[in-house]
């Protein structure tokens, strides 16, 4: 009971310093108010995929007109069946593949996978400059989420922004 008696005055005693120093510094912002964030950075590696492009030789038909001779026997049956017959020929102009030529295409060819990294930053902490001396706000390890607006820090239970964010 006396743990939890200490552990709810140092609560309230943290409060009521971080409300006095919001006061503070929204009345005093005239008089050179400073407020500096401090932040607890890491470095995060995931996976990711990445397209593999290259240069690639591919071959297509190369098209041109020909010309297209179709004989044929016509007859004309007239002293009874294949009599009165001739030699005939049709020529027609038609566009035909005369070979093949080679190209350069760039494509995707497959994928990989790559480690990347990003910085992942969380605020820890803000310095107070008032008049020539600097206090410090280390709120990350009193439970508190702090936001700084200009020169006004604001600072809540976590426990209450876990509960904004869901909403």
């Amino acid at each position: 009971m006396i743990l939890f008696k200490s552990k709810t005055f140092l609560i309230l005693s943290i409060l009521t310093i971080l409300s006095t120093i919001s006061v503070i510094s929204a009345i005093v912002l005239d008089n050179n108010v400073t407020v500096n964030e401090i932040q607890d950075c890491t470095t995060e590696f995931y996976n990711a995929k990445e397209d593999v492009f290259d240069h690639v030789t591919r071959e297509r038909n190369v098209y041109n007109n020909c010309i297209y001779y179709h004989n044929y026997t016509l007859c004309l049956n007239t002293s009874g069946a294949n009599t009165d017959c001739s030699q005939e020929q049709l020529v027609y102009n038609v566009t035909c593949a005369i070979g093949t030529e080679s190209y350069q295409s760039y494509e995707k060819l497959s994928e990989k996978v790559v480690q990347k990294n990003k910085t992942v930053c969380s605020k820890k902490a803000y310095t107070i400059g008032i008049a020539g001396s600097t206090k410090k706000i280390d709120f990350g390890k009193a439970g508190y989420y702090c936001s700084l607006d200009g020169n006004i820090v604001t600072c809540d239970s976590i426990h209450d922004q876990k509960r904004r964010n869901m909403h």
